[in-house]
């Protein structure tokens, strides 16, 4: 823009020289033209501005993280002329560095008509957050005159956390690795105890395709609910550090506990989630699928920073009566917490499990292997150190 400023001063200068010499009407009607064409175009470029908008295509959607995806911006001109360029200054993730940032987007509207732009983005944390568009600007079309006006236009991004599959759990006991492995969540075929109609939320796994076949109605497999059919996921969610490094953690954290309620949902255990947060509305009891589905809508939108009880008052809420596997999911490894872990795996009947969201890595590693607990060593944010922790010690049919 300032180069066409410089060479419109230039073009200036010349037509006053030209002029000057000359001496002639076609040399003033030039100079006058270029004289004047600051301010015929100042004047069509403010209407252009209040004629021309910018809005998203929706208010709300929700994407994966970590996947990309299309983000579409709509501009409409309703004026006679058109813009070549306008200008947008958005807020949105950026595609290569995976974070919201400040970003101008340009694009070109013809006459009484309108636009769709689309931009790739992608964003590598989970939760809910806001894409805005903040300003729209509009030029002559010689570009030496740029007028902005601010937009306010917000669209809510949520974005999920990984949903993780492990499968069946089986354990090989650390004193015997010769023997067959066993369900880490008791079985369920063996509980069976009659057969009803299907209900939404019903997981597909249980459905008695025999006798389905037969009424022509889906009917599924009923359970006695007995208490070794427990399970609880007890979450260490206070964090400390940079902004960058409370998101890794806190998304680790979140991912294993889901990986984990998934797990016993699909082996048909009951299962209940607590990050020990103070407001209790975030302790989730999931006993079928569509209490999981609302646990994980639920985690897609919980925040990095709440206020939360200690993690050892938590763990002594527990039902040990019944609840046959207990997971405590941490991001920061402590002597304290190792020595708790290892006081309740004694005091337990059932399984202690404590997995370590290793994003920074501990000097404690080594002291919390070989104890009453089984130790996930979870290395790293992502899938595949959640995958190999658990191939360490439990093996899926």
């Amino acid at each position: 823009m300032r180069r066409n400023r410089v060479i419109y001063i230039l073009t200036v200068i010349a037509c006053l020289i030209f002029s000057a010499v000359y001496r002639s009407r076609l040399s003033a009607v030039l100079l006058t033209a270029v004289i004047g064409y600051p301010l015929l175009a100042l004047l069509l470029t403010a209407a252009g501005l209040f004629f021309i908008k910018a809005e998203f295509t929706e208010e709300r959607s929700i994407y994966e993280k970590n996947v990309p995806f299309d983000l579409q911006i709509r501009l409409k001109n309703r004026f006679i002329f058109a813009y070549a360029p306008a200008e947008l200054l958005c807020v949105f993730p950026d595609r290569d560095t995976g974070i919201f940032s400040i970003r101008h987007i340009y694009a070109s509207v013809a006459p009484l008509g309108k636009c769709m732009i689309s931009v790739n983005c992608l964003h590598k944390y989970r939760g809910s957050y806001t894409a805005e568009i903040r300003r729209l600007s509009v030029y002559d079309p010689l570009r030496i005159i740029k007028l902005t006006k601010k937009v306010k236009k917000e669209m809510q991004q949520i974005f999920l956390p990984r949903k993780i599959g492990l499968g069946d759990l089986m354990m090989v006991s650390e004193n015997d690795r010769s023997s067959a492995p066993t369900r880490l969540f008791t079985g369920d075929k063996e509980d069976f105890s009659h057969v009803r109609e299907y209900r939404q939320g019903d997981m597909i796994q249980l459905v008695h395709w025999k006798l389905t076949a037969k009424q022509d109605e889906l009917m599924i497999k009923q359970f006695d609910e007995i208490t070794d059919k427990r399970a609880a996921v007890l979450c260490d969610y206070s964090f400390e550090g940079n902004e960058t490094g409370l998101l890794l953690r806190a998304d680790g954290i979140i991912e294993t506990a889901i990986a984990f309620a998934l797990s016993a949902i699909e082996a048909g255990v009951r299962v209940k989630v607590d990050f020990g947060i103070v407001d209790r509305g975030f302790v989730s009891e999931i006993s079928d699928k569509a209490g999981f589905d609302r646990f994980y809508r639920l985690m897609a939108v919980l925040p990095a920073r709440v206020e939360v009880a200690e993690f050892g008052r938590l763990m002594d809420t527990v039902d040990r009566n019944n609840t046959s596997v207990i997971f405590l999911v941490t991001g920061r490894l402590t002597e304290e917490l190792i020595c708790r872990a290892d006081v309740l795996a004694e005091s337990f009947s059932g399984l202690v499990v404590l997995a370590f969201v290793n994003i920074g890595g501990s000097e404690l590693e080594a002291a919390a292997q070989g104890r009453g607990f089984v130790f996930l060593n979870i290395r790293g944010d992502d899938e595949n150190g959640l995958s190999g922790a658990i191939e360490n010690v439990f093996s899926g049919n």
